[in-house]
């Protein structure tokens, strides 16, 4: 049977590493850490269930939060509706049976406490990693719960926000707060992505993802056309890396709008903007600029092209790392100024793009190809005016 935790009420599955999963269950062994020592044999590992795990905390069936009014409501943001109630009571829900078989995250925690460091191995640290990324998927699955049931509370007068249940008692930075806001509202509008998480194949990460992409979806009813995709989109994509899954996801939204995403570069072209200040403290002069993909890529290959002259005009091979920042400031200094050399060639401003041919006469599919050189995504029609 699989290891258990509970996630509000309901019994979550740990998230395990991909290495690890054994038809979806967290494993443990009596060895502990030492699974992660170069002397452990990994042909009689894979972390069995250990003799004194505790059994998942059952329901209180006369709980007030149970089949409560606001677990249905609709997202006023946009077309996606809250997930069932996760908290329930009675002999269908595993954790309220008393499933013992599972590693309690209590265990996994301790674990990590007790971590020898300095005894793991390169496979140890990666593997050590992987359970850190597993409890906090599984923290913000309990975020996510916690932070519905203050809303809920909330409409009932009887507490105030999610942002303030997730500030840490007013601890916590209002922007990383207003991250958690975020992540929880789009783990708790799709059941989908809730279950990904609790069965170890997605990640925080992946929720980012999603919430990104589904901002790429200008109108309503792109947005509902990306909502109707939104299942089928995550249950094909649980092998995919967090990027891999942004990239698929935001390609979703750019269908969704219909448009070969010429509405959204617009907007960005609108929401683009720029300032020049002397910082009060250092008095250096400091540049902030948010720009759109269209312009950003000819400023970002201008640069990289400026950059690599100057390294080259006393150096061979590509500029290191440690001095880039430099040269990118000089290299800015010259562009702006118009200091580079007038040799004929050309400014640094062409750039290259990549393009499929059935995108290039037909627009944007599934599996099209539309970006610069360097990956950023462009609208077909901005390649063909190029090409023109």
């Amino acid at each position: 049977m699989c290891s258990s935790l509970t996630h509000g009420n309901k019994e979550r599955v740990l998230p395990n590493s991909p290495d690890r999963f054994d038809s979806g269950c967290f494993a443990s062994n009596d060895s502990g850490w030492d699974s992660y020592s170069p002397d452990h044999d990994e042909a009689g590992g894979g972390r069995g269930a250990t003799p004194n795990s505790a059994s998942s905390n059952s329901p209180d069936s006369n709980s007030p939060d149970s089949n409560s009014p606001g677990s249905n409501r609709t997202n006023p943001s946009g077309p996606y509706t809250r997930s069932p109630d996760p908290r329930s009571s009675g002999s269908n829900n595993p954790a309220s049976s008393g499933a013992t078989s599972g590693l309690p995250i209590v265990d996994v925690v301790t674990r990590l406490a007790d971590l020898p460091i300095d005894a793991l191995d390169t496979d140890g640290v990666i593997k050590a990693g992987s359970d850190i990324q597993s409890v906090a998927t599984w923290l913000t699955l309990q975020k996510s719960a916690l932070a519905a049931r203050a809303e809920e509370l909330r409409e009932q007068g009887k507490a105030t926000s999610a942002a303030s249940a997730l500030s840490g008692g007013g601890k916590r930075s209002n922007r990383r707060t207003k991250e958690d806001v975020r992540r929880t509202e789009t783990v708790n509008t799709s059941p989908a992505l809730q279950d990904a998480m609790t069965d170890g194949h997605f990640n925080p990460s992946h929720a980012d993802a999603l919430a990104a992409a589904r901002n790429k979806a200008i109108t309503k009813e792109a947005k509902q056309r990306f909502a109707d995709s939104e299942t089928e989109l995550i249950n094909t994509s649980r092998t995919l890396t967090a990027d891999e899954f942004a990239r698929k996801a935001n390609r979703q939204a750019e269908l969704a709008n219909e448009d070969d995403g010429l509405e959204q570069l617009a907007q960005q072209k609108a929401a683009s903007k720029a300032s020049i200040w002397q910082d009060r403290y250092n008095g250096m002069i400091k540049l902030y600029c948010e720009i759109d993909p269209e312009r950003g890529a000819h400023i970002e290959t201008a640069i990289r092209h400026e950059v690599n002259r100057l390294w080259h005009l006393a150096n061979d091979g590509p500029p290191p790392a440690n001095k880039l920042e430099q040269l990118t400031a000089q290299a800015l200094y010259n562009l702006i100024t118009n200091q580079t050399p007038n040799n004929g060639t050309s400014s640094g401003i062409d750039i290259s793009v990549l393009i499929d041919l059935k995108t290039l006469l037909g627009g944007l599919h599934e599996d099209s190809v539309s970006e610069t050189e360097n990956g950023t995504p462009l609208p077909p029609e901005t390649i063909r005016r190029y090409a023109c």
